[in-house]
């Protein structure tokens, strides 16, 4: 269970969720040890143990919120519903459920951080704004061979901050957008597009007729080629 204080305010958000409002409360998660089923999971997308852990993914058996000084239970491991948590440090969350519906499958701390920022190296050549941190740890397995490295803002519906970009602007040689192709995503792209001018890739329909909409689903349906 993580240590932090009590009385710290953090926004959780239900990423999806038509219910866009933000309660100030706390994410408390209890770690628990890595099962086959977990690991399966992650492998069919090219994530390996040791990408997870560099990327400081972990299963959890349990997670809570603190409201109105009242902690409160959130979520309790089950089989059929398995929660993974990503730490971005500073008791700073993002609780995935890979298993429920659309609107449900994400809790979150934050809608301001960058997943996968802390694990840019300081510069590189290539760079790719993704939607997800799944697609980030899957392509992360081309890094080394390619010098490309990937990033994604917390949800579908973020540009990330001037600040942040002209931070990612100094460090990377070649920038461009890698969102999925469908409504949410086209529009996300062209946010992009028009503030930062940034160019885009995207799996086009051909793809998406393949039940492909982003590097994670090709690399599970066509592997890293």
């Amino acid at each position: 269970v993580s240590q932090s204080r009590y009385g710290r305010n953090v926004d959780i958000i239900w990423v999806g969720s038509t219910n866009r409002a933000k309660r100030k409360i706390e994410i408390r998660v209890k770690r628990r040890a890595w099962e086959n089923k977990d690991l399966q999971f992650w492998d069919q997308f090219g994530i390996s143990i040791d990408t997870l852990t560099f990327f400081d993914v972990s299963p959890i058996s349990n997670a809570w919120f603190l409201e109105h000084g009242i902690l409160k239970p959130s979520y309790f491991y089950k089989h059929d519903d398995p929660a993974y948590v990503y730490h971005f440090g500073s008791y700073e969350y993002k609780i995935y459920f890979p298993l429920r519906q659309k609107g449900k499958k994400f809790l979150q701390t934050s809608s301001k951080l960058i997943q996968g920022y802390n694990q840019l190296p300081s510069v590189g050549n290539n760079l790719l704004y993704t939607k997800s941190l799944k697609d980030v740890m899957s392509l992360y397995e081309l890094s080394r061979e390619f010098d490309l490295y990937s990033i994604a803002p917390m949800s579908e519906t973020v540009v990330i901050s001037l600040e942040q970009f002209t931070d990612l602007y100094n460090r990377f040689d070649n920038q461009a957008t890698l969102f999925d192709f469908d409504k949410a995503g086209i529009r996300l792209m062209r946010k992009y597009q028009d503030i930062y001018k940034l160019p885009f890739y995207m799996f086009g329909k051909s793809y998406k007729l393949q039940g492909i909409k982003d590097y994670a689903d090709h690399r599970k349906l066509k592997g890293a080629a």
